[in-house]
């Protein structure tokens, strides 16, 4: 088992060199190996030919977009109608939760995706939306709760009693 975090050189350079692999269903050698201080880099090979995967370093890279890519590839195999079923329930909840109404979520698909229907959307870039929808999700609860915060915190500085 290998345990790492998404902003880690390791798991970016693992998603790199995993987005050039077609067939998951062949085995795979990953390595680790050292870079400066407590940096460690991920490298892949075909276990059959001992070949390394090799995609050049991008720290600017669509990360979500390989993720989307990569899961695709994995999820190949499941069905497909279920899945996409699930996904558009799910981004259905994060849209609301987002609180946007339809023309914003249309407008939010077209500049992503040139689109104006989730359904429009390829398998992985349905997956790299729900990716976006959830960071960005995450983001309104953060600044939601910050902002409540302060407005708190503020309130009591003006002698307001907080119960």
């Amino acid at each position: 088992m290998i345990r790492t975090g998404f902003e880690t050189n390791f798991a970016k350079s693992f998603l790199l060199a995993a987005s050039l692999v077609e067939d998951f269903s062949k085995a795979l050698i990953i390595s680790a190996s050292a870079g400066d201080k407590n940096t460690v880099f991920c490298s892949l090979y075909d276990a059959e030919t001992k070949a390394k995967i090799k995609r050049e370093w991008n720290a600017i890279a669509d990360w979500y977009g390989i993720i989307g890519s990569v899961q695709g590839k994995l999820n190949n195999n499941c069905k497909l109608k279920d899945d996409r079923d699930s996904l558009m329930r799910q981004s259905d909840q994060l849209i609301a939760d987002l609180g946007w109404n339809e023309k914003e979520a249309k407008e939010n698909l077209r500049k992503a995706y040139g689109k104006t229907s989730r359904s429009h959307l390829s398998d992985e870039e349905l997956v790299t939306y729900l990716h976006r929808l959830s960071t960005g999700r995450c983001r309104l609860l953060k600044d939601s709760s910050l902002r409540t915060f302060f407005e708190l915190l503020d309130r009591a500085s003006h002698g307001e009693r907080l119960v």
